[in-house]
């Protein structure tokens, strides 16, 4: 399993709540092959956007809001199936319009 427990802070809890998702790297997996472990994800093949995760158990992107995803609070500009996270590091998926991922306290 490579979710972790965390807690949101400040206002953010409400906001959040069951909108973020954090998996653990392993060095070796994608981002993608993480996330994939314990959810449903739906990947564009389009060429416009190829790779990009539309859609995490059944939360589709719709206008602005969409998945986003940071490493170790890094924004990641390559698409989750190409970005293999460092051992240890924590990727926060988030969904929301804002572009600034929660901050979480893992």
């Amino acid at each position: 399993m490579s979710w972790v427990l965390m807690n949101f802070l400040g206002e953010q809890r409400n906001f959040f709540h069951s909108h973020v998702i954090v998996v653990r790297g392993d060095g070796k997996r994608s981002v993608l092959e993480l996330l994939e472990e314990d959810h449903h994800v739906v990947v564009e093949n389009g060429e416009k956007r190829l790779g990009m995760v539309v859609s995490i158990d059944a939360l589709t992107n719709t206008g602005a809001k969409r998945w986003r995803y940071v490493e170790d609070g890094r924004r990641i500009p390559e698409p989750a199936g190409e970005h293999i996270p460092l051992e240890g590091s924590s990727v926060v998926w988030w969904f929301s319009d804002r572009k600034d991922p929660p901050a979480v306290e893992l």
